[in-house]
């Protein structure tokens, strides 16, 4: 079931067991978990961020496939 979602990117959402993942101990935080409170975050201070998937993209593809990550800034 679905707890709440993204506005705009409605594939973007978090469901009941990714909040009782979050509160439990030893569980891995989803990645939508992340970039829904990331996207709440920029919203609120104006703020920008890098995805999660970033990092493991910048280290197996190389600095092509992330570059345009990075062309505003």
């Amino acid at each position: 079931m679905v707890f709440v979602r993204h506005i705009i990117k409605q594939d973007v959402h978090m469901t009941i067991k990714d909040l009782r993942d979050l509160l439990s101990h030893s569980m891995p935080i989803a990645d939508e978990t992340i970039t829904l409170y990331l996207e709440l975050l920029t919203v609120q201070y104006n703020i920008t961020y890098l995805s999660t998937y970033t990092i493991p993209q910048l280290r197996a593809e190389g600095w092509g496939a992330v570059q345009c990550s990075f062309t505003n800034f």
